[in-house]
């Protein structure tokens, strides 16, 4: 049975224990966002087997087959809370005293929530190829498959920031450019830079890397 979003509630007290878990809950985190965004303000239509996702026709099926454990959620109007995901999540990896290689990197630049969910959004298609089409429609444009600056600070910017002032911090962020691909960045799109691939994934087993 998949796991779903709201269960990262049952373990928030617990530390990871490895850095496969801690990304395995950065995707149930992304599923919870894109669910959101979805049951908010994503479909439009008349018919609802089949709608106009921002501009795109797509089938309800399709979208939510690819959010996997949520999809199930959607169909009864409630998706899951991505507030109660996140928080277990930053409990989870606050009491983890492990320096693996993504909490090495958020703990040694400082990074703040806003920069640290822009680092999940940039390692979202590496960890999951499904988010590319996911992302490709929510930004109203299949070709982007990568998130942009806009769609992270429009689904994660803090209550009573704007959008636009979100993506200015984003962008303004020396901390967070540091471990983002400089070229897609000037874009304004979060891609992961070479040296952060190599620090995550250049292990399967993700080993603990070195203080």
């Amino acid at each position: 049975m998949r796991r779903r979003p709201e269960w990262l509630a049952l373990r928030a007290d617990k530390p990871y224990a490895t850095q496969d878990e801690l990304l395995g809950d950065i995707c149930l985190w992304l599923d919870a966002l894109v669910a959101q965004a979805y049951a908010r303000d994503a479909w439009v239509g008349r018919d609802p087997q089949m709608r106009d996702l921002m501009g795109f026709v797509v089938t309800r099926e399709e979208f939510e087959q690819k959010l996997e454990g949520v999809g199930d959620l959607l169909s009864t109007g409630y998706p899951p809370d991505v507030r109660d995901a996140d928080e277990a999540l930053r409990l989870r990896m606050a009491c983890t005293k492990a320096s693996f290689p993504y909490l090495q990197a958020v703990r040694r630049l400082g990074l703040n929530a806003l920069e640290e969910c822009a680092l999940r959004f940039c390692l979202a298609t590496e960890l999951d190829a499904k988010y590319e089409k996911l992302f490709g429609y929510l930004q109203d444009d299949v070709t982007q498959r990568q998130p942009t600056l806009r769609l992270c600070a429009r689904l994660c910017a803090p209550e009573g920031m704007l959008t636009a002032q979100a993506v200015y911090r984003l962008r303004s962020s020396a901390a967070l450019a540091s471990l983002l691909d400089a070229a897609a960045l000037e874009k304004g799109v979060l891609a992961p830079a070479p040296a952060l691939m190599e620090a995550i994934f250049a292990s399967e087993k993700h080993e603990e890397a070195p203080e």
